[in-house]
Protein backbone atom coordinates (compact mmCIF):
# COMPACT_ATOMS: atom_id res chain seq x y z
CA UNK A 1 0.00 0.00 0.00
CA UNK A 2 1.27 3.49 -0.86
CA UNK A 3 1.01 6.27 1.70
CA UNK A 4 2.11 9.86 1.25
CA UNK A 5 3.95 11.43 4.17
CA UNK A 6 3.00 15.12 4.20
CA UNK A 7 6.54 16.47 4.44
CA UNK A 8 9.40 17.65 2.23
CA UNK A 9 11.95 17.02 5.00
CA UNK A 10 14.14 14.24 3.60
CA UNK A 11 15.62 13.35 6.99
CA UNK A 12 12.18 12.81 8.49
CA UNK A 13 10.99 10.91 5.43
CA UNK A 14 13.91 8.48 5.61
CA UNK A 15 13.45 8.00 9.33
CA UNK A 16 9.76 7.19 8.92
CA UNK A 17 10.61 4.64 6.23
CA UNK A 18 13.04 3.00 8.63
CA UNK A 19 10.50 2.91 11.45
CA UNK A 20 7.83 1.34 9.23
CA UNK A 21 10.10 -1.22 7.58
CA UNK A 22 8.40 -4.55 7.07
CA UNK A 23 4.81 -3.29 7.26
CA UNK A 24 4.32 -3.56 3.51
CA UNK A 25 3.90 0.22 3.13
CA UNK A 26 5.55 2.33 0.44
CA UNK A 27 6.07 5.72 2.08
CA UNK A 28 6.37 8.58 -0.41
CA UNK A 29 7.20 12.21 0.29
CA UNK A 30 5.39 15.21 -1.12
CA UNK A 31 8.21 15.89 -3.57
CA UNK A 32 7.91 12.32 -4.86
CA UNK A 33 4.30 12.98 -5.86
CA UNK A 34 3.86 16.66 -6.63
CA UNK A 35 6.73 19.08 -5.90
CA UNK A 36 5.77 22.60 -4.94
CA UNK A 37 2.43 21.93 -3.29
CA UNK A 38 1.19 24.90 -1.24
CA UNK A 39 1.69 24.68 2.51
CA UNK A 40 -1.17 24.87 4.94
CA UNK A 41 -1.21 27.45 7.74
CA UNK A 42 -0.58 25.57 10.98
CA UNK A 43 -2.98 27.31 13.35
CA UNK A 44 -3.48 24.47 15.85
CA UNK A 45 -2.69 24.90 19.52
CA UNK A 46 -1.59 21.28 19.95
CA UNK A 47 0.63 19.08 17.79
CA UNK A 48 -2.27 16.78 16.89
CA UNK A 49 -4.29 19.75 15.64
CA UNK A 50 -1.57 20.67 13.16
CA UNK A 51 -1.00 17.05 12.13
CA UNK A 52 -4.71 16.84 11.27
CA UNK A 53 -4.67 20.16 9.39
CA UNK A 54 -1.72 19.07 7.25
CA UNK A 55 -3.01 15.57 6.53
CA UNK A 56 -6.45 16.80 5.47
CA UNK A 57 -4.89 19.59 3.39
CA UNK A 58 -2.60 17.30 1.41
CA UNK A 59 -5.30 14.65 1.05
CA UNK A 60 -7.58 17.23 -0.58
CA UNK A 61 -4.81 18.25 -2.95
CA UNK A 62 -3.64 14.74 -3.84
CA UNK A 63 -6.77 12.63 -3.51
CA UNK A 64 -4.84 9.72 -1.98
CA UNK A 65 -4.03 8.43 1.53
CA UNK A 66 -1.83 10.91 3.40
CA UNK A 67 -0.42 11.08 6.90
CA UNK A 68 1.28 13.99 8.60
CA UNK A 69 3.16 14.41 11.85
CA UNK A 70 3.69 17.38 14.11
CA UNK A 71 5.59 18.05 17.29
CA UNK A 72 5.66 20.45 20.18
CA UNK A 73 8.81 21.33 22.13
CA UNK A 74 8.39 22.04 25.82
CA UNK A 75 11.25 23.39 27.94
CA UNK A 76 11.32 23.29 31.74
CA UNK A 77 11.50 26.70 33.37
CA UNK A 78 9.95 28.70 30.55
CA UNK A 79 6.65 30.42 31.10
CA UNK A 80 3.62 29.24 29.14
CA UNK A 81 3.97 32.29 26.91
CA UNK A 82 7.63 31.49 26.18
CA UNK A 83 7.16 27.79 25.39
CA UNK A 84 7.98 26.94 21.76
CA UNK A 85 5.16 24.41 21.70
CA UNK A 86 4.11 23.82 18.10
CA UNK A 87 6.02 26.91 16.93
CA UNK A 88 9.41 25.22 17.11
CA UNK A 89 10.72 26.91 13.97
CA UNK A 90 9.05 30.29 14.44
CA UNK A 91 9.96 33.28 16.57
CA UNK A 92 7.90 36.46 16.39
CA UNK A 93 6.16 35.09 13.31
CA UNK A 94 9.40 34.49 11.41
CA UNK A 95 10.43 31.02 10.27
CA UNK A 96 13.98 30.07 11.34
CA UNK A 97 16.39 28.11 9.19
CA UNK A 98 18.59 25.43 10.77
CA UNK A 99 21.35 27.82 11.81
CA UNK A 100 18.91 30.31 13.32
CA UNK A 101 17.31 27.50 15.32
CA UNK A 102 20.66 26.43 16.70
CA UNK A 103 21.46 29.96 17.83
CA UNK A 104 18.01 30.57 19.29
CA UNK A 105 17.79 27.40 21.36
CA UNK A 106 21.42 27.51 22.46
CA UNK A 107 20.67 30.96 23.88
CA UNK A 108 17.71 29.55 25.82
CA UNK A 109 19.88 26.81 27.32
CA UNK A 110 22.50 29.42 28.21
CA UNK A 111 19.88 31.23 30.30
CA UNK A 112 19.67 28.13 32.50
CA UNK A 113 23.40 27.73 32.98
CA UNK A 114 24.18 25.82 29.81
CA UNK A 115 21.55 23.10 29.82
CA UNK A 116 17.85 22.69 30.54
CA UNK A 117 15.43 19.77 30.43
CA UNK A 118 13.11 19.56 27.42
CA UNK A 119 10.74 17.13 25.73
CA UNK A 120 9.11 16.66 22.33
CA UNK A 121 5.41 15.76 22.26
CA UNK A 122 4.74 14.07 18.92
CA UNK A 123 1.51 13.43 17.03
CA UNK A 124 0.30 11.81 13.81
CA UNK A 125 -2.81 11.91 11.65
CA UNK A 126 -3.69 9.53 8.79
CA UNK A 127 -6.40 10.43 6.28
CA UNK A 128 -7.45 7.48 4.13
CA UNK A 129 -10.54 9.28 2.82
CA UNK A 130 -12.71 12.12 4.16
CA UNK A 131 -14.60 9.70 6.40
CA UNK A 132 -11.65 7.66 7.65
CA UNK A 133 -9.33 9.83 9.70
CA UNK A 134 -7.08 8.44 12.45
CA UNK A 135 -5.14 10.72 14.80
CA UNK A 136 -2.99 10.14 17.85
CA UNK A 137 -0.86 12.14 20.27
CA UNK A 138 0.73 10.46 23.25
CA UNK A 139 3.76 9.17 25.12
CA UNK A 140 4.30 6.10 22.94
CA UNK A 141 5.43 8.27 20.01
CA UNK A 142 6.98 11.12 22.02
CA UNK A 143 10.47 11.48 23.45
CA UNK A 144 11.60 11.11 27.00
CA UNK A 145 12.96 14.23 28.67
CA UNK A 146 16.44 15.22 27.49
CA UNK A 147 18.97 17.99 27.96
CA UNK A 148 18.84 20.98 25.63
CA UNK A 149 22.39 22.35 25.59
CA UNK A 150 24.04 25.67 24.89
CA UNK A 151 27.02 23.88 23.32
CA UNK A 152 26.37 22.28 19.97
CA UNK A 153 27.84 19.07 18.59
CA UNK A 154 30.21 19.54 15.65
CA UNK A 155 27.95 17.41 13.45
CA UNK A 156 24.62 18.75 12.20
CA UNK A 157 22.06 17.03 9.98
CA UNK A 158 20.06 19.24 7.63
CA UNK A 159 16.44 19.42 8.67
CA UNK A 160 17.15 18.11 12.19
CA UNK A 161 19.27 20.88 13.70
CA UNK A 162 18.25 20.45 17.32
CA UNK A 163 19.73 16.94 17.38
CA UNK A 164 23.02 18.84 17.64
CA UNK A 165 21.91 20.57 20.87
CA UNK A 166 20.04 17.65 22.44
CA UNK A 167 21.65 15.17 24.80
CA UNK A 168 20.42 12.14 26.71
CA UNK A 169 19.82 12.75 30.41
CA UNK A 170 22.79 10.58 31.34
CA UNK A 171 24.93 13.10 29.47
CA UNK A 172 26.60 10.42 27.40
CA UNK A 173 25.40 11.13 23.87
CA UNK A 174 24.00 13.88 21.72
CA UNK A 175 20.94 12.93 19.69
CA UNK A 176 22.97 13.43 16.53
CA UNK A 177 25.13 10.51 17.68
CA UNK A 178 22.13 8.24 18.25
CA UNK A 179 21.58 7.38 14.63
CA UNK A 180 21.71 3.62 14.79
CA UNK A 181 18.56 2.74 16.74
CA UNK A 182 20.62 2.13 19.87
CA UNK A 183 18.48 4.04 22.35
CA UNK A 184 15.41 2.66 24.11
CA UNK A 185 13.66 5.94 23.29
CA UNK A 186 14.19 5.39 19.57
CA UNK A 187 12.80 1.87 19.73
CA UNK A 188 9.86 2.97 21.88
CA UNK A 189 8.82 5.65 19.41
CA UNK A 190 9.28 3.38 16.41
CA UNK A 191 7.05 0.75 17.93
CA UNK A 192 4.52 3.44 18.84
CA UNK A 193 4.34 4.63 15.24
CA UNK A 194 4.17 1.05 13.96
CA UNK A 195 1.30 0.27 16.32
CA UNK A 196 -0.58 3.33 15.05
CA UNK A 197 -0.41 2.11 11.45
CA UNK A 198 -1.05 -1.53 12.34
CA UNK A 199 -4.22 -0.60 14.22
CA UNK A 200 -5.39 2.08 11.77
CA UNK A 201 -4.93 -0.12 8.70
CA UNK A 202 -5.94 -3.41 10.28
CA UNK A 203 -2.54 -5.06 9.77
CA UNK A 204 -1.24 -8.14 11.54
CA UNK A 205 -0.51 -7.11 15.15
CA UNK A 206 2.65 -9.22 15.10
CA UNK A 207 4.15 -6.54 12.84
CA UNK A 208 4.31 -4.03 15.70
CA UNK A 209 7.72 -5.38 16.73
CA UNK A 210 10.65 -3.88 14.83
CA UNK A 211 12.57 -6.03 12.35
CA UNK A 212 16.13 -6.48 13.60
CA UNK A 213 18.49 -3.85 12.23
CA UNK A 214 15.78 -1.66 10.74
CA UNK A 215 16.53 1.47 12.79
CA UNK A 216 19.26 3.82 11.65
CA UNK A 217 18.20 7.25 12.86
CA UNK A 218 16.59 9.04 15.76
CA UNK A 219 13.36 11.04 15.74
CA UNK A 220 13.49 14.81 15.96
CA UNK A 221 10.84 17.42 15.30
CA UNK A 222 10.82 19.88 12.47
Amino acid sequence: MELVYGTTNLAKLEHMREMLAGLGLAVLGLDDISPGLPDVEETGQKPVDNARLKARHYHRLLGRPVFSCDSGLFIEGLSEEEQPGVMIRRVNGERMDDEAMLSHYAAIAERFGGRVKAQYINSICLVLNPDEVYCYQGPEISTDSFWLLATRHEQCIAGLPLDSLSQTLDGEQYFVELRHGESSMDVQMAQGFRRFFVESLGLDTRLVSLPQGSMKSAWAAE
